[in-house]
This record gives structure tokens, C-alpha cells and sequence, in this order.
């Protein structure tokens, strides 16, 4: 039981650190060029681009001039903690709860079809006195794990989720 709550853990703690560090990555994964097609591809709103790009992770963020950075992240894992889906998506909300001990989860909607299982989780957080709302879209089948999340503040909930509906569906076809 402890293996499945610092896996859940250890994911969480990347998916927060994209969005707690909003730097760049010096390193583009993509090829020049490569990220304008993406953008274009996904007809994002205004101030929207794609930081990086590839098959296991996609970031998005959002230009702004003050306060929080918007950003969408997409990643792909896969691991045997998934073939129970429902026991994978309450231990990884356990070991976000654990991670931001402020986590608040507002919405916990699943679906479960044949061998695919989605959830989608919304919520927010405190950080420095900032309400941070957090938008998290999971689709499992087997092993294999699609999460989108999105870190934004309220305001952008409406954008955000466009993004997350355009980039799941480039990326999976959902």
C-alpha cells in the first residue's frame, strides 16, 4: 500500500512542480517548427503557446504580464498501479492531499466504459496567499495512464478548458 502512495506521490510532485516553477525548460524536445504546427493544430486562445512537446509530455502555458501563469500539462505513464483504475485515481488524489495539505477537491466525476476509465478532478489550492484552481483530466486503459492538468487562476477556468478539451483530443482522441 505505501509502494502505491509514493508512486502517486512522486507523480503529483512532478505535476505541481511544473506548475509551482514556472520557468521555461531550456531544453525544446521538439524539433523548430515543430510547436507552431501544434499550436495551429489546436487552435488555442489568445496568449496560448506550446512550451514543449513530445510523446510522453506536453506543456502549455499561457503569456501574462502578473500573477500566475496559466499552464496545461499533459503527460503519459504507465505502470500496473492502473489496471485497478478507481484504486489509482483515489491513491493519487491521497498523495496530492499529502503533497498540498490545503488541496481541495471541488468535482470527482468517473466514468467507466468497457476497459477505458476517465475521471476528471477539479479543486484548488493556496500558494503564497494566491488561490490556485487545479483542472485534471485522467483517461486509463490497463496500464496506460493520460493525464492532463491544467494550473490556473479562476478567472481562466473558461480557457483552460478549452485547452485541456483541444489538447485531449490531438493527443488521444478524446
Amino acid at each position: 500500500m505505501k509502494k502505491y502512495i509514493a508512486i502517486a506521490v512522486v507523480l503529483l510532485v512532478i505535476i505541481i512542480g511544473f506548475f509551482l516553477f514556472h520557468r521555461r525548460e531550456s531544453v525544446v524536445e521538439t524539433p523548430v517548427g515543430q510547436n507552431t504546427n501544434l499550436s495551429q493544430t489546436l487552435k488555442l486562445p489568445a496568449g496560448w503557446e506550446v512550451v514543449s512537446d513530445s510523446d510522453t509530455v506536453t506543456k502549455l502555458d499561457k503569456t501574462v504580464t502578473s500573477g500566475l501563469k496559466p499552464e496545461v500539462v499533459f503527460q503519459k505513464t504507465t505502470t500496473t498501479d492502473a489496471t485497478s483504475p478507481a484504486q489509482y485515481v483515489d491513491r493519487l488524489k491521497a498523495g496530492a492531499r499529502s503533497t498540498l495539505s490545503g488541496l481541495v477537491y471541488l468535482t470527482d466525476k468517473r466514468v467507466s466504459k468497457e476497459s477505458n476509465y476517465a475521471a476528471f478532478l477539479t479543486g484548488y489550492y493556496f500558494n503564497r496567499g494566491q488561490k490556485i484552481s487545479v483542472d485534471q483530466r485522467l483517461y486509463i486503459q490497463g496500464e496506460n495512464v493520460d493525464t492532463f492538468t491544467g494550473s490556473f487562476e479562476s478567472s481562466l477556468a473558461r480557457e483552460v478548458a478549452q485547452v485541456l478539451s483541444s489538447l485531449s483530443m490531438e493527443k488521444i482522441g478524446q
